[in-house]
């Protein structure tokens, strides 16, 4: 009964914090989700349905394959069934991890007081914080001291129910969503087990089976996730990652300082310094408290269990080495381990940090609470304390010059810098004064509740220090954007009766209106992007897309890509314009059209464009915004370009481009380039920063105004070029009445009218239609077979092998020989798609000749196609999607998803879960009958 008293007020305990520390959020009914993760990944996927393939993103994704999505994890699984749940699901990961956490400390040294503190120091350390905005490393981190809570009960005696426990921790670790957290929680595991199990009561061997059981145990339930994300492991972009991106996110030594001083560096919190430290604050933040770091000393100095203190220094040292990634020689070694060189952000291996320091802390605290340890011992531990932080104050003024210099760099001024220094470290030093009379207070009465509750509300404000001023606490996502807007549902109904998609360039960092990925899964809308690090790289490829959902290319002006057009993207939604204003009062379109002219630079070597106007513009005046591109050898005067302005009479005005006067080399100012140049500068748009050479230098942007015979009503601009091995960009167009003072910018788009349509533009999103977006379900009647490489180059540069144009419509590329005879085309052949949801579509084909379907779906394991019920060989057709050869007649042509890979998974759990049950069933039975 004390037990089970204990138990409830250790959980109400760690509720109590966790429900006042998140308060400001949870009283004002905000989201504990925020931040482009928050809203584009975890909260689509915890209120999304669940199934073997989505077809809402990535033209077709396997979304059960998908770690991060928790399909199979048990409390997002009974969580999201209920609306407003998202919060509780949080708020019990804190709890659990920090009781876990008690458990296991109090499992080694039989101390409340020093399992609270480690609870504390893990719950609320700044790993744990700062990583909230990242739910699935908080989901998968807090189960692993439950996992070192049943090594060492089981180190102790033989128990079958810690065995299970132990096996369920690795499952739900592994279900959590985070692999990376997984892997480096399991190899923690597996160590300490290693370590601890030598010396075993019950005998080595006998640990290391237990120890072994446990492990199969939880793969062996988390199979049903395992399986099938390892296959998506290998189809995706992170299959191969360069070591410079396996050590992105990796924790300048500089930076170390933060450690001591928080927030040194500055804050993501609005209104107060910002954030002029190395990029990402989130992933670099490894704070665990002053208070921690003392108790940890202590409980290295004075703890009697010298081979745990030994295990967790060794593991903190390794920690806190890792996670300077590139700074040590260590990071090199890491990258060559297999699947670990997958993953990137290095900073992370912070978890490892914060776990060995807490359960240090906890380990010094009870050594105080045994009395293993004098008041002189004490003062002298905390004399050396307070040295080291002289020490580090030391360090810190030394540094002040670089510190200026970084914070410089982010436009903070040196007065602005100091005064912040001076605010963070007194309010460091004030904490740090307090804990030193806290322990010696609390040390001369451990007994005292009074006392532990001062130690205990010490330690949490130390922590808080830290942790209270990240996002969550004023970044908070509203319930609304679960909402889907007024657009979406009408852009919805328009793409059902296609069965076609949209596309969000602008990714993650796209508007709500913008439709950003994935909460079109979540409305229901669907999508040929994305937003995942596990995209089948050959769709990321096709869509030149990277993993949080930016398209690279410049989609405007592209007009051989032919990517979109094979995943179905009909609607591009993009962020509104943006209006700049010159000197002059032209106002013109923040984005950069790039339309390139010329046969230096370019390599599609384009000698003209036209822009036609969807209506006439009254103007006495064409702005140009342009550059010149490997144009040193132009001469002053040269005649770059043509215009042809024609007006609504069709009476053509022709204007010239001029170098030296119209515009330049945009590289005119760079060192190696200036003293080549042979025509004069341009009046200048703007600049940029650029580099020539690996020297940085400024790049420009040059305006022009032609003048125009009075007022044109004017309704198409043809560019020609003229002169020369140079390029020329023109970045921007504007027509200028000077006559009333204004201007029309002019849209990219409007140069390639025959492929893009712009729908609409309001407050939300900008949004064109594109006018070459294919069906879902095309015939062609050519095959030609090429490499891999060669189907992307023809798809991107829009020609085929022998110089033809490539139409997808006429022409599949295959990577594989198939009998297929190509025959005049049947042209009143047909294809309908006739049923389609997640895991099945049925096309019907009508055609007198042979033909290949091809189908705007994502090429994956585990699809099957049927042609009137028999068997038919499946193929991957223009690099990603599907296709198969289609005899002539009528036919109805099945795909169905039947990936073996989540069926071996399931096999696999099932087995396991019945195992298990069998050993907790006979340990009960023997359990009874013994007593």
């Amino acid at each position: 009964m004390k037990s089970r008293r204990q138990v409830i007020l250790v959980v109400g305990f760690f509720t109590f914090l966790f429900l006042v520390f998140f308060s400001p959020v949870l009283v004002r009914g905000k989201l504990l989700a925020f931040g482009v993760d928050g809203l584009q990944n975890y909260l689509p996927y915890f209120y999304s349905h669940k199934t073997l393939w989505d077809i809402l993103i990535f033209g077709g994704f396997p979304m059960l394959a998908d770690p991060q999505v928790m399909t199979w994890y048990p409390p997002a699984a009974l969580l999201s069934q209920f609306p407003g749940t998202w919060n509780v699901f949080m708020v019990l990961a804190y709890v659990a991890g920090s009781c876990f956490m008690c458990g296991y400390v109090y499992q080694l040294t039989s101390s409340r007081v020093a399992g609270l503190v480690s609870g504390i120091s893990f719950g609320l350390s700044g790993f744990m914080i700062a990583h909230l905005v990242h739910a699935i490393i908080i989901q998968t981190a807090v189960w692993f001291p439950l996992i070192m809570w049943s090594l060492e009960s089981q180190r102790a005696q033989q128990s079958k129910a810690w065995l299970i426990i132990g096996g369920l921790g690795i499952a739900l670790s592994l279900l959590g969503g985070q692999p990376q957290i997984s892997l480096y929680g399991l190899i923690l595991s597996a160590t300490y087990a290693a370590t601890r199990g030598w010396s075993s009561p019950r005998g080595k061997w006998q640990f290391y089976s237990s120890f072994l059981l446990m492990v199969a145990i939880g793969f062996g339930l988390a199979a049903i996730q395992l399986i099938p994300t390892a296959e998506l492991f290998r189809q995706s972009l992170r299959n191969d990652y360069s070591f410079e991106i396996f050590v992105s996110h990796s924790l300048p030594p500089r930076q170390l300082l933060t450690l001591i001083f928080p927030l040194s560096f500055g804050v993501r919190e609005f209104g107060a310094m910002p954030y002029f430290g190395a990029v990402n604050q989130v992933e670099l933040t490894g704070y665990v408290g002053l208070l921690p770091l003392m108790l940890a000393s202590l409980g290295v100095v004075i703890s009697h269990m010298r081979n745990v203190t030994l295990f967790w220094v060794l593991i903190a040292l390794v920690g806190l080495i890792l996670v300077m990634g590139e700074a040590t020689p260590l990071a090199r070694i890491v990258y060559q381990i297999p699947i670990i060189s997958g993953f990137r952000a290095p900073a992370r291996h912070f978890f490892e940090f914060t776990f060995a320091v807490s359960v240090l802390a906890g380990l010094g605290t009870a050594a105080i609470c045994e009395h293993r340890i004098s008041a002189r011992q004490l003062r002298r531990v905390l004399m050396f304390a307070a040295i080291a932080m002289l020490i580090v104050l030391g360090i810190l003024s030394l540094n002040l010059n670089h510190l200026a210099g970084l914070a410089t760099g982010k436009g903070i001024t040196r007065i602005a810098l100091l005064s912040w220094l001076k605010q963070t470290t007194s309010i460091t030093i004030i904490v740090f004064l307090l804990e030193l009379a806290a322990l010696v207070w609390f040390q001369k009465n451990v007994r005292s509740v009074p006392r532990q509750i001062a130690f205990l509300s010490i330690l949490i404000i130390d922590l808080a220090s830290c942790g209270w001023f990240y996002d969550w606490r004023y970044s908070a996502l509203s319930t609304r954007i679960l909402t889907a807007p007024e657009i979406v549902n009408r852009y919805e109904r328009s793409l059902s009766a296609t069965n076609q998609r949209l596309l969000s360039p602008n990714g993650v960092y796209g508007s709500v209106g913008e439709v950003a990925p994935n909460l079109s899964r979540l409305w229901g809308i669907p999508s040929a992007g994305g937003c995942n690090p596990l995209m089948i790289s050959r769709i990321g490829q096709t869509l030149s897309m990277t993993e949080v959902g930016t398209v690279r290319a410049v989609i405007l002006r592209n007009t051989a890509d032919s990517g979109f057009d094979l995943m179905a993207a009909r609607y591009i939604f993009m962020s509104p314009h943006q209006l700049v204003t010159d000197a002059g009062g032209g106002r013109w379109f923040s984005d950069d059209d790039q339309q390139w002219l010329g046969l230096g630079c370019d390599p599609s070597g384009r000698t003209s464009f036209t822009v036609s106007l969807p209506a006439p513009v009254k103007s006495t005046a064409l702005g140009v915004v342009s550059r010149l591109a490997c144009s040193t050898n132009v001469t002053d005067g040269t005649e770059i370009a043509r215009v042809r302005i024609v007006d609504t009479s069709d009476q053509v005005t022709t204007r010239n481009l001029v170098a030296g006067r119209d515009t330049s080399e945009w590289a005119y100012d760079c060192e190696s380039v200036h003293a080549a140049v042979r025509h004069q500068r341009a009046a200048i748009f703007s600049n940029y920063p650029a580099q020539m050479y690996d020297k940085p230098c400024p790049g420009h942007f040059y305006v022009s105004r032609l003048h125009l015979e009075g007022m044109k009503e004017v309704k198409r601009l043809e560019f020609e070029w003229v002169k020369g091995a140079a390029s020329l960009i023109v970045e921007k167009l504007s027509l200028i009445d000077e006559t009333s003072a204004s201007s029309v910018p002019l849209d990219a788009a409007l140069s390639q009218p025959e492929r893009w349509r712009l729908v609409e533009e309001g407050a939300a999103a900008r949004v064109y239609e594109n006018l070459r977006a294919l069906p879902r379900a095309w015939l062609t009647n050519e095959v030609l077979t090429v490499t891999g490489d060669e189907a992307l180059h023809t798809i991107k540069s829009g020609t085929l092998k022998d110089g033809r144009a490539f139409d997808p419509q006429q022409t599949v590329l295959l990577e594989e020989p198939v009998n297929f005879t190509t025959s005049n085309a049947d042209r009143n052949a047909s294809v309908t798609v006739t049923s389609l949801s997640d895991t099945r579509m049925e096309v019907r084909t009508v055609s007198n000749t042979a033909n290949f379907l091809v189908t705007s779906d994502a090429y994956y394991p585990g699809w099957r196609a049927l042609i009137d019920d028999q068997e038919a060989k499946l193929y991957r057709a223009d690099y990603a999607i599907r296709g198969l050869v289609i005899p002539p007649g009528q036919h109805l042509v099945t795909f169905i998803y039947q990936p073996k890979s989540f069926y071996a998974g399931a096999t696999i759990s099932a087995l396991t879960m019945l195992i298990a049950s069998v050993i907790a069933v006979v340990a009960r039975f023997r359990r009874r009958k013994s007593v």
